[in-house]
């Protein structure tokens, strides 16, 4: 199989599809992007919906809201989850069914738009995503970062000991994936697909934030801001995992 189909069946498994029914909510992020950026009124189209962790938020805020996921598994779940609202079986690279400028903002979440392969389907996306926007339109995503070589320590409470195991939890994690970034030809050259384990292996599209400006901006976007994946904690480019990106449709 391509790495296109192989990515398409990961999301197609059941138990890939039981672990997104799990996840609920928006994190921290995504609330504070959704509710700067996104008014009340507005036409949302919530690509890579998966099994509906973001509807419950944006359909509130929509005037007409439709989920969208190239899984049919996971159309299924939101479906359940939500029986009142529009979902559609559609490929991000092909929404031919969807008429032009007919959405207020674009939503693909959680690094959804990673993993369409190759270029020609991810930028295929932007293009059609730039279709369906109108004039001073909202597109909303995020992408890996390939130059994340490091992870804050975390730990499971406050005493010394505690402290000390995430700290030392830490250092053979980001010795890990330090090794692993290394040996990624995306960590030199800023862009481009690498093999992440997530899910059995996903092939995914990763850029650093100059990258991505140049890309989406050579389809009639401007960026409207840049945010790292833990905002409001300070990003930087070797720890934050991935990045949220604001654009606005400028022309047409």
């Amino acid at each position: 199989m391509d790495s296109h189909t192989i990515n398409l069946s990961r999301f197609r498994n059941p138990d890939v599809v039981a672990e997104y029914e799990g996840k609920d909510g928006l994190r921290d992020c995504e609330l504070f992007l959704y509710e700067k950026y996104i008014c009340n009124g507005d036409d949302v189209l919530d690509l890579g919906v998966g099994a509906g962790r973001t509807t419950g938020f944006l359909a509130g805020k929509a005037r007409r809201y439709i989920g969208a996921d190239y899984s049919e598994e996971m159309i299924a779940a939101s479906r359940k989850r939500f029986p009142e609202q529009e979902f559609l079986v559609l490929d991000g690279a092909d929404m031919r069914m969807l008429s032009s400028t007919s959405f207020d903002v674009i939503v693909f979440s959680f690094n959804g738009l990673s993993y369409l392969y190759p270029d020609k389907q991810r930028l295929a996306c932007v293009q059609e995503c730039h279709r369906l926007l109108r004039a001073g339109g909202t597109f909303i995503f995020s992408l890996p970062n390939p130059s994340s070589i490091f992870i804050r320590p975390s730990r499971a409470g406050r005493t010394p000991l505690q402290t000390l195991e995430g700290v030392v939890r830490s250092i053979g994690a980001n010795l890990f994936r330090m090794a692993q970034r290394l040996t990624m030809r995306p960590f030199w050259t800023g862009r481009g697909y690498a093999l992440l384990h997530a899910h059995g292996g996903l092939n995914t599209y990763m850029a650093i934030p100059v990258r991505v400006l140049e890309e989406v901006g050579a389809f009639g976007f401007s960026e409207v801001a840049t945010y790292p994946e833990d905002y409001p904690r300070r990003g930087s480019r070797f720890v934050s995992r991935w990045y949220y990106y604001v654009f606005r449709k400028t022309q047409d």
